[in-house]
């Protein structure tokens, strides 16, 4: 089994100019089984708001249209990171505040 680990796309660059089709590319060249992504997609530091909606739409599209293997989606699993999160004082991110 051959397995892809991805995180960090801090970017926010999902477009055809923007690194995922680039990284979809390289990644679905090596025709994994999977990816796993090990988290910090947008840097919402668990802040739910219309524009961070419409960043987590953008990321997964994104995702699901450039890492393909033979037409077909490849599997891909979701972990969320510490930029997914909100600390207990509701003013930062889940690690560092």
């Amino acid at each position: 089994m051959t397995v892809v680990c991805a995180s960090d796309m801090h970017d926010k660059s999902y477009g055809s100019t923007g690194t995922m089709p680039v990284f979809g590319a390289v990644v679905s060249a090596k025709s994994p089984d999977c990816i796993l992504w090990n988290g910090d997609y947008i840097d919402d530091d668990g802040v739910f708001s219309t524009a961070t909606a419409q960043d987590w739409y953008n990321f997964l599209e994104s995702a699901a249209s450039e890492f393909r293997n033979d037409g077909h989606m490849i599997p891909m699993v979701f972990v969320a990171g510490n930029h997914e999160a909100i600390n207990i004082e509701g003013d930062g991110n889940g690690l560092w505040g």
